[in-house]
């Protein structure tokens, strides 16, 4: 089946991400063009929607190309469409803050604060630090 409406949700879904505060809230990316959906693959990614152009020969639910371009955020516009759930990666280690140089002990106080509000397991004060 060829999803010919722009009122389908796979399609307002790929509009609302457009916007980052979208992609913040949902935790979705977008990736478009065969290229980027090939390397989402590639590094694990599976797509939790995957839309490709109607004739195209490319995996994923048909989608008219007027409508794939509509959507696509490219100015050519795209074959095929993708949205993946975002992942971050794992920090290497304890969060450490290096201060150097800063003279002033209100700002030195104001640092240590917002280290220990960011969950910093330590605070090094370099050379010039009150």
């Amino acid at each position: 089946m060829i999803i010919t409406s722009t009122h389908n949700e796979k399609l307002k879904e790929i509009r609302k991400l457009a916007r980052r505060r979208e992609r913040d809230v949902r935790g979705h990316f977008v990736a478009e063009g065969e290229d980027l959906i090939a390397a989402a693959r590639h590094a694990g990614f599976e797509p939790l929607v995957l839309l490709a152009a109607a004739d195209s020969g490319l995996e994923g639910e048909q989608v008219e190309q007027g409508l794939m371009d509509n959507v696509s955020a490219l100015g050519s516009g795209s074959r095929t469409i993708g949205i993946y759930e975002s992942r971050w990666s794992a920090p290497a280690g304890p969060l450490c803050v290096y201060l150097h140089g800063v003279a002033d002990p209100g700002n030195v106080g104001t640092i240590l604060r917002s280290a220990l509000a960011f969950g910093a397991g330590s605070v090094v004060l370099g050379p010039g630090c009150a």
